[in-house]
């Protein structure tokens, strides 16, 4: 009996000790990171690496290739834990799954992202381009067991960039009145989006410092995009 108590004592201890913020490189993906803060179990091993005893050791199949994260408590004033696996799915498409604390079978939820940050506090910062136009950040709050994405007035897209055609810069997106117009080759800077999935009028900064909004529709390819680097980056 006391063995097993202190047995018990050390995994809480160990569980709990991770407060302050720290960050993973993911194994095979070290360019995917997970920046968290506060409780943390932390295993950063594929699934098919994982001890048998693990409820996500798999060795073969799909689950086998994605890799246990950690187990991460979201919430410092709440009791419930969640069991982080990231996949790469089947064509590039990296995100993030939330297991609750027991559940191994189907994901709550999960969210596309190469880069989160866990705060601690119910709050989640994403960071991701794939099948966007640009990296996007959104900002979730999870609450019980239930995650929303937090409303933001713009996105922001602070991308520096040159135009590969001329066009015009208006003053609102009603697309009216013209402010400036871009020059090909000229250099640009794309401040912000709108705060809808399908964004297609932006926010950009000219080269001689006028600024203005342009459309230029989601899901563009990169052959026809006006704007080197603003373009769709899925399949």
């Amino acid at each position: 009996m006391y063995r097993t108590r202190c047995a018990i004592v050390i995994l809480l201890i160990a569980f709990s000790s991770v407060r302050s913020a720290e960050t993973v490189s993911l194994v095979h993906y070290p360019w995917v990171k997970v920046h968290y803060e506060g409780k943390a179990g932390v295993f950063n091993r594929s699934c098919g690496q994982l001890p048998e005893k693990d409820p996500f050791h798999a060795s073969q199949g799909d689950r086998a290739t994605m890799i246990k994260v950690m187990d991460y408590v979201p919430d410092s004033t709440r009791a419930e834990s969640y069991s982080i696996l990231f996949s790469m799915g089947e064509s590039a498409d990296p995100h993030f799954l939330f297991f609750p604390g027991g559940e191994t079978g189907t994901a709550a939820f999960s969210i596309p992202a190469d880069h989160l940050h866990l705060k601690g506090n119910g709050v989640i910062i994403a960071k991701g381009s794939v099948n966007e136009m640009f990296t996007v950040n959104r900002k979730y709050l999870l609450e019980n067991g239930r995650v929303r994405e937090i409303e933001q007035p713009f996105y922001a897209v602070n991308l520096q960039s040159r135009a590969l055609e001329s066009f015009p810069v208006y003053r609102s997106r009603r697309l009216r009145h013209t402010v400036t117009t871009v020059s090909a080759g000229e250099n640009v800077n794309v401040l912000l989006t709108e705060f809808r999935d399908d964004y297609r009028y932006y926010l950009l900064r000219s080269e001689s410092g006028l600024c203005g909004w342009i459309k230029v529709k989601k899901g563009v390819w990169i052959n026809d995009t006006p704007i080197k680097d603003l373009y769709f980056h899925g399949d």
